[in-house]
């Protein structure tokens, strides 16, 4: 499954990392950033994780213009457990579709009324 990251995914992601450059970085360092990346507006954060909640992979893509559904992301962080490298062009994809989507449907809202309810669908 690829889901938007939370907060509760730093320690999760973080080993990940560590695994994945073979060395051990500060972890506050990197909760630091991991949770300046949630918030940021320009920046959409995704794992990916198996059935049993084990992430093997995290990408963070970045938009110059936020608020432009349709303004091209690029990848300023890809992260896959060695063990599935192979999913890398899966992640990728899946990724730009469901931030696509999100950003979509964020814009939609947004010249609905009130009572109007969307419909998001990510196939």
């Amino acid at each position: 499954m690829i889901r938007p990251a939370t907060s509760s995914d730093a320690e999760r992601v973080f080993h990940l990392l560590c695994c994945a450059q073979g060395a051990q970085r500060p972890y506050g360092e990197f909760a630091e950033t991991f949770a300046g990346r949630l918030a940021s507006p320009d920046e959409a954060c995704l794992v990916a994780e198996e059935a049993d909640g084990t992430v093997w992979g995290f990408i963070a893509l970045r938009a110059t213009d936020p608020a432009d559904a349709h303004d091209p992301m690029a990848i300023s962080e890809l992260i896959v457990a060695s063990r599935m490298r192979g999913m890398q062009a899966h992640l990728i994809a899946r990724a730009y579709r469901l931030v696509h989507a999100l950003r979509h449907c964020a814009r939609t809202l947004a010249h609905r009324s009130p009572g109007e309810v969307p419909q998001l669908r990510i196939a």
